[in-house]
């Protein structure tokens, strides 16, 4: 089955606009590097995995 033809139902659309822009070949890699800095990042900080989690930005005093 093609990768164009699967079906799935919680895609993030930030890889359908990569898709959209880039040839297949980039997004997959783009993606791969998405999750591993996710995953560095996780054991890095002894975190687990939170689909919801929402990083807060400081605002600078200025």
């Amino acid at each position: 089955m093609p990768f164009e033809r699967l079906q799935i139902n919680n895609r993030n659309p930030w890889i359908d606009e990569l898709r959209s822009r880039r040839p297949h070949n980039v997004v997959v890699v783009a993606l791969a590097n998405k999750m591993a800095r996710t995953i560095w990042a996780l054991l890095a900080k002894d975190r687990q995995y939170d689909p919801h989690y929402q990083p807060t930005v400081a605002v600078s005093a200025g």
